[in-house]
């Protein structure tokens, strides 16, 4: 992670303000008020990881995401150039910290002889070699299966040497303190760039290489002898067919570099190109500080590598120039790797007197265009060159051993985990040229920037931010849309959709994410989906709302348009029982009247509603079964034609019984009693003083020469002058 970014003023202010696009907030004078780079964490500064092997101008490749693979190097300072004898193969483990020394290998073709100077890589897992000094110049290539075997019992590693192909148009040359990038990596292939290095006489040199491995070859042939006692072919079935390298000269349109070696280069991941830094003309004692790029032509990074014809691709250099004026010393035997995407750090090696031997860092940064120098440092490391770095797990970069200013070899195991960003969420990171610094630029409303981020991105179409220093845009809601506007910072840029249309998205960006609703469904202004048109409606694509089905028509759920009814139906659904209907078009059925019924359905005639036979009613119409017809209940009789009903008793009479059939008319109330009201179920009997005849509905005072004492006791006789006959 940056922190505190220090440049000498640079000569070009004015144009790097405008060729970098900075400060939406105002001009490049205000960029000084703008805030420092996060601090470097102590967890990210270097430490000691372990202890590896006593060596350097060895190699160090990454297997997996946490096995390294060392190979050769120098492991004695006496005269610095005396060959480790050590052939074998060490395992660092970066979780443990612990390191497997010489690891047993079963070797059906023979091994690599011990070597120093030496490239490295991997590829599905396996660790490549190529060239480096052994007693003499090697143009040798080999593969280390650290698994090479399925079914191996004990030994399980293997070397198998890498040969070429027939299609190869040049071979190999020997050398060594050259560089070997892999700029694409697949299942089925993989391509390498071989740059420089000191080969026959101590002459360095610029050659490049373009290498295709493929694993074209057979599994490998058991040689009998060079298995263990108590072993056998048998037990060693390879996982992998042998590798075959096809070698040619690359086109090269624009030239590249000087001749060097002990140089260091690494080549990024969002890219297929290759950059270089310093190195070292053995010859002429020129130690290099130049910076370099080599790509293919119109090749974009985002094409599929096994789909480019590689020996036909153009490839150009060109020597990178900063955007601003700091650049790291000048040096050799340093290590170059991109832990972090589009940065490259740089660490340690030889460089002129004063600066022999380095402990300090710089990186360079792809997207921004210039060298970052780190102050303060990533803490106390070793002051080394020869050193090998490797990269696992994607974060954590270590470097082994490497060679003193005293000439002692190192064995310790340095690490960092050197990723975290310069600048926060809602910040881009910028150079400064007002004060020569990397700072973090805070976006303002309408723009966004994530944690990393070189520029601030306004927030397109659909989209707003209505604060500062955003991480994200905000969305439109469902059922709306934005206006076209790009850098939006409030929600009256998003415009809702019509009546009539419709969307689900959130952040749409224009008006074409509303969609019309189709006939049978309908949508308000703003709404997120079309509602279904229910029964007995409809609407044409694009309506607001539903209408209704006029009279003597119908329509389903979702309808887009009403139908007519048939006779005996409405909104085409067969009348029910109890009803009926005799004209077609019609919007509802007729009910069966009181005292009739009707079991059918889909009833067409009034003669299909059957009347109640006599002493039973229907108490309301439209019944549906004969059920429903009820015998007359007390305080009513039955009239003598079916489907007349019953009728309430008259006053004066009553019934207190269920009225059967032939119950055509209600009791009288008998003497001295009375029922003053229709349907009575029963009669009153007369209080003191009065008296009734039979069938009356009232009963009459006595007069003033005759009393009675009670109801029972009624007068027999008519009043002098007075009689009755009939119901009063």
């Amino acid at each position: 992670m940056v922190s505190s970014l220090s440049f000498p003023l640079p000569l070009f202010f004015f144009f790097a303000c405008i060729l970098l696009g900075h400060s939406p907030l105002g001009s490049c004078s205000d960029c000084s008020i703008f805030q420092q780079t996060n601090p470097i964490h102590p967890g990210d500064q270097w430490r000691v990881s372990g202890t590896s092997i006593t060596r350097h101008s060895h190699t160090a490749t990454a297997i997996s995401a946490s096995k390294v693979v060392l190979f050769g190097g120098i492991s004695t300072s006496v005269g610095r150039s005396k060959v480790s004898d050590d052939r074998g193969v060490h395992i660092y483990d970066a979780i443990s910290g612990t390191i497997a020394e010489d690891v047993p290998t079963i070797n059906f073709k023979g091994s690599p002889q011990a070597r120093f100077g030496h490239s490295a890589w991997s590829w599905r897992g396996s660790a490549y070699v190529f060239g480096g000094f052994v007693q003499d110049y090697s143009g040798e290539m080999w593969r280390f299966d650290y698994e090479g075997f399925d079914n191996a019992a004990n030994m399980n590693s293997t070397w198998r040497q890498v040969n070429e192909t027939s299609s190869s148009a040049i071979v190999p040359k020997p050398v060594y303190g050259h560089t070997a990038n892999p700029i694409h990596s697949s299942d089925d292939r993989q391509v390498l760039m071989v740059f420089g290095g000191t080969t026959a006489g101590g002459t360095a040199v610029s050659d490049l290489s373009l290498v295709q491995l493929a694993d074209t070859g057979g599994l490998g042939a058991c040689d009998p002898t060079l298995i263990g006692a108590g072993e056998s072919c048998g037990d060693f079935v390879g996982k992998r067919k042998d590798t075959e390298a096809t070698w040619t000269n690359p086109n090269v349109l624009v030239s590249g570099p000087s001749a060097r070696s002990a140089h260091a280069s690494a080549s990024p991941s969002s890219s297929f190109c290759v950059y270089i830094f310093g190195g070292i003309d053995q010859l002429s004692g020129d130690v290099y500080g130049d910076l370099w790029k080599l790509c293919p032509s119109g090749v974009a990074a985002s094409a599929d590598g096994d789909a480019v014809a590689w020996t036909t691709t153009n490839f150009e250099w060109e020597q990178i120039v900063p955007s601003s004026t700091f650049q790291p010393t000048p040096r050799y035997g340093h290590i170059m790797g991109e832990l972090a995407s589009g940065r490259l750090l740089v660490h340690g090696g030889s460089g002129d007197w004063p600066k022999l031997f380095m402990e300090g860092e710089a990186e360079y940064d792809l997207f921004m265009g210039l060298w970052v120098g780190i102050e303060p440092s990533l803490g106390s490391s070793s002051k080394v060159r020869g050193h090998k770095s490797a990269i696992v797990n994607g974060t954590k970069l270590l470097y082994f051993g490497g060679e003193d200013e005293n000439g002692e070899i190192h064995s310790e195991v340095w690490s960092t985990n050197f990723t975290a960003v310069a600048c926060d969420d809602g910040f881009a990171t910028v150079y400064c040229p007002a004060n020569s610094r990397v700072v973090c630029e805070p976006c303002t409303r309408g723009a966004f920037a994530n944690a990393g981020d070189y520029a601030c991105t306004a927030c397109e179409s659909g989209k707003f931010a209505p604060s500062n220093e955003s991480s994200t845009c905000e969305l439109c809601g469902r059922g709306e849309y934005g206006d076209g506007s790009s850098g939006a910072w409030n929600p009256s840029h998003c415009v809702k959709c019509g009546a009539g249309k419709s969307s689900s998205a959130l952040g749409a960006a224009e008006e074409s994410a509303c969609v019309t609703c189709p006939g049978g469904q309908f949508s308000k202004e703003g709404w997120y989906n079309c509602s279904t048109c229910e029964g007995g409606k409809f609407s044409e694509p694009e309506s607001e709302e539903c209408g209704v089905c006029v009279a003597g028509k119908f329509s389903g759920v979702g309808a887009a348009a009403c139908g007519d009814c048939g006779a005996g139906k409405s909104a085409c659904d067969g009348c029910q029982a109890g009803r009926y209907q005799v004209s077609p078009g019609m919007h509802s059925c007729d009910l069966c009247g009181y005292g009739k019924y009707s079991s059918s359905t889909s009833a067409s005639s009034p003669s299909a509603c059957l009347n109640c036979p006599v002493g039973r009613f229907t108490a309301d119409p439209g019944s549906a079964a004969y059920s429903d017809c009820t015998s007359c209940q007390p305080g009513k009789y039955s009239l003598p034609t079916p489907g007349l009903g019953c009728r309430d008793c008259e006053r004066g009479r009553y019934t207190s019984t269920i009225s059967m059939a032939g119950g055509f008319e209600c009791e009288l109330c008998g003497r001295n009693t009375r029922s003053g009201s229709v349907g009575a179920k029963e009669c009153e009997e007369c209080g003191i003083g009065t008296y009734s005849h039979l069938g009356y509905a009232t009963c009459v005072d006595c007069g003033t020469d005759k009393a009675s004492s009670s109801a029972v006791e009624h007068y027999e006789g008519s009043l002098q002058g007075f009689f009755q006959d009939e119901v009063m």
